[in-house]
């Protein structure tokens, strides 16, 4: 896990807080944003708050390479897509959140290419380098004397690199995808100015009501055609070609009762339902279960029923089969088609290849060699010594008794 850093410097403008919008932001306040350690950075995010954000994405990696190692890809999708969304809540708070968040990135664009979404894949790769991109633009205002932000800009080095890597790759397996991606940069720089800073998305018209700037747009187009000649022939028309109108949507923010993020109450419902579902099923395992072993005793007394009805075999696995398939066999072996050998076999109660595999054994059999005498045992002392013994022991008792 990457370390926090004290921060001297401050961060890149495209970093995902409202507040680097403000001109008048300074150093200071930026340095103190990014320290978890000062009150005004455990105000808007503690530090067990965020401690407790880089565990869990941590434990949802491993969940999923996990999941990625038993070929469940989708599941492993699903989880590091709560991951990432986990990181992106925080990722503007310390830059060890925005590393973490690249990485879940990274780590979500090999599971997706692994379920062949080489387009998402690219997507998320590309969010990755932009956000490590960041992150080295803030390191080095940081300076040389910080080691908090060399750890962390070595890091994102490595992480950078890597998703480098991971976008060739999938540029090589989806080679039509670096158009389509070239295009939607553009229209994402073409309506950045059209987002709102509080819930980054487009600002758009109640149902039923047409926008300001569209209707002054169209009152502008009607009184232009009316202050032309009837037999005139407007510029834009002289190419043979309408020149569509640039409409510009309104940077005002809608009212507080509008300010609503559909996108997060729709996954909010999804993961709501999930839950339910999930506890709807914990409730009745038991019934489930039944359900499946009355499906399983169905189905093997059924197979069992039917195990007797020939028509349902292959020919060969029915009786009448497998004596056609012996008598082929039979005529093929050769210890079988000699007659000569049957009448043997049967004199001798045995099969043909038995009785085949005695007559080789005859012939090959070799009698061992006759194993030479033992020689005799050699004695345990010589006998003229023994003599010698007893003779000198008879004198020595003649001696004692005169």
């Amino acid at each position: 896990m990457v370390g926090q850093a004290a921060v001297d410097g401050e961060m890149p403008e495209g970093m995902p807080d409202e507040n680097w919008d403000d001109p008048a932001h300074s150093a200071e306040s930026t340095a103190q944003d990014l320290d978890c350690a000062s009150p005004s950075a455990s105000s808007t995010m503690p530090v067990e708050d965020m401690r407790e954000i880089l565990t869990a994405v941590t434990q949802h990696s491993d969940l999923a390479a996990a999941l990625r190692k038993k070929g469940q890809a989708g599941r492993a999708v699903r989880t590091l897509e709560r991951a990432v969304a986990m990181c992106s809540r925080a990722e503007h708070v310390h830059p060890a959140v925005a590393v973490e968040a690249a990485r879940t990135r990274v780590n979500l664009a090999a599971a997706l290419s692994e379920a062949a979404r080489h387009r998402e894949a690219i997507a998320h790769i590309r969010k990755a380098q932009r956000g490590l991109d960041q992150i080295l633009a803030w390191a080095e205002q940081c300076g040389g004397s910080d080691a908090g932000a060399k750890q962390i800009a070595g890091e994102a080095s490595a992480l950078r690199c890597a998703a480098l890597v991971a976008e060739s790759i999938e540029l090589d397996l989806c080679p039509g995808a670096t158009d389509d991606f070239d295009t939607m940069l553009n229209d994402t720089l073409l309506l950045r100015d059209t987002l709102t800073p509080k819930n980054r998305t487009v600002s758009l018209p109640q149902i039923g009501q047409k926008g300001r700037r569209e209707r002054q747009m169209r009152v502008k187009d009607d009184n232009a055609s009316k202050t032309h000649a009837p037999g005139a022939m407007r510029s834009s028309d002289v190419g043979g070609e309408k020149r569509q109108p640039v409409i510009k949507l309104s940077l005002r923010p809608r009212a507080a009762e509008e300010r609503t993020d559909v996108f997060s109450d729709f996954l909010r419902g999804v993961e709501a339902e999930r839950v339910a579902r999930l506890g709807s099923l914990n409730d009745n395992w038991e019934d489930q279960a039944k359900r499946r072993l009355g499906q399983v005793h169905r189905r093997t007394r059924l197979q069992l029923e039917l195990s007797g009805d020939n028509d349902l075999k292959e020919k060969r696995y029915t009786s009448t089969g497998h004596q056609v398939f012996m008598k082929a066999m039979k005529k093929a072996n050769k210890c079988w088609s000699d007659p000569s050998l049957l009448q043997e076999a049967a004199k001798e109660n045995a099969t043909p290849e038995i009785l085949q595999v005695r007559k080789l054994n005859r012939q090959l059999y070799v009698k061992p060699p006759t194993p030479p005498p033992p020689p005799p045992p050699k004695p345990k002392m010589d006998q003229s010594l023994v003599n010698n013994l007893r003779s000198n022991h008879g004198r020595s008792s003649i001696k004692n008794e005169m």
